[in-house]
């Protein structure tokens, strides 16, 4: 998986995917429930933008500068055009607005666990019914079979 930000250097052009690429919903149904996970990527680019496999793919996670970004791509941030892409680069912010950020993020994270131990106490719960009617089956059916001495193998009859 590739690094946001990820573009592909080509001919003195960058090419890369943000919000707008995006619109017509291609790349939504290429990448389906791979979506989220793969949309920066330069295979993705490549696709999009059918590049053919050219050009230099270049990538950065760090943004403590801008230098090594595309001017373009930053212009891109700045303007908000990669909200649909990726979901946060808390880098980018301020100490103050990261300590908010973190409250909140972490008030989201701890429903996001409840609502999953409530689903993983109810699933378990499910499968363990499930699993019980399954054993009760299987061992009704083998004991039923077994006790037809024709249906065992030799050493067993």
């Amino acid at each position: 998986m590739c690094e946001f930000f990820s573009w592909i250097e080509h001919e003195g052009k960058n090419y890369y995917i943000n919000n707008d690429c995006l619109k017509d919903g291609r790349l939504e149904k290429h990448l389906g429930k791979y979506f989220k996970n793969e949309v920066i990527g330069h295979g993705v680019i490549d696709f999009y933008f059918n590049l053919k496999g050219v050009g230099i793919h270049k990538e950065i996670n760090n943004f403590d500068s801008l230098y090594m970004l595309p001017k373009e791509m930053v212009q891109d941030l700045k303007n908000m055009n990669f909200t649909q892409v990726v979901g946060f680069i808390p880098d980018v912010l301020t100490d103050e607005a990261k300590k908010e950020y973190n409250e909140i993020v972490s008030k989201a994270w701890e429903e996001y666990n409840e609502i999953v131990s409530k689903a993983r106490k109810e699933y378990d719960e499910i499968e363990s019914k499930a699993y019980k009617e399954y054993d009760e089956i299987a061992s009704k059916s083998f004991w039923n079979l077994f006790k037809v001495p024709n249906n065992r193998i030799e050493i067993w009859r």
